[in-house]
């Protein structure tokens, strides 16, 4: 992804985490992601692309992740898109993402990975830490119970609003 190409569009970064987290089940979920009816539906109206993307040392770090998977699952929305759409995407993302991890668990042995859901802003940065989304049925703040599970996207902001909060 280059940043005059998709420099402006915003995206979420699906990261598998732990232990058992391997490219192999960053594939399979890319994979199922990709089959998702609303999400394949998307795709082929060009209006959003599933990608891998090697994790930074940086993020991974930041996640608490030295070790683990190397790739991460980026979905790229192609075009200005309004929260309404975003929190639709968010949605369908994380219902395929609960569903191969059910999936996942009845064909594998073993728990499969956690994961977190965030949005990344128009500059590749990640959103706040209130758009991530754990393991299916956590819930609570971040901490020693594990990651947080939010309802949602952030909400977007609207800059003429702000530009009217500072006169």
């Amino acid at each position: 992804m280059t940043s005059g190409e998709d420099g402006d569009r915003r995206a979420l970064r699906i990261t598998l985490v732990g232990g058992a987290a391997g490219d192999s089940d960053v594939r399979a979920l890319k994979k199922w992601l990709e089959r998702e009816l609303a999400l394949e539906a998307w795709a082929e109206e060009e209006k959003l692309r599933i990608e891998l993307r090697a994790e930074s040392t940086d993020s991974a770090d930041a996640r608490g992740r030295p070790m683990g998977a190397g790739l991460e699952i980026l979905v790229v929305l192609l075009t200005a898109v309004s929260q309404p759409f975003f929190n639709d995407v968010y949605d369908k993302v994380k219902s395929g993402v609960q569903a191969w991890r059910e999936n996942r668990r009845s064909v594998e042995s073993g728990d499969p990975p956690e994961h977190r859901i965030e949005p990344v802003g128009p500059t590749g940065s990640a959103g706040p830490a209130a758009g991530s989304a754990g393991p299916a049925g956590s819930g609570g703040p971040s901490g020693p119970a594990g990651p947080a599970r939010a309802a949602g996207p952030p909400e977007a902001t609207d800059p003429d609003a702000d530009a009217a909060d500072r006169e």
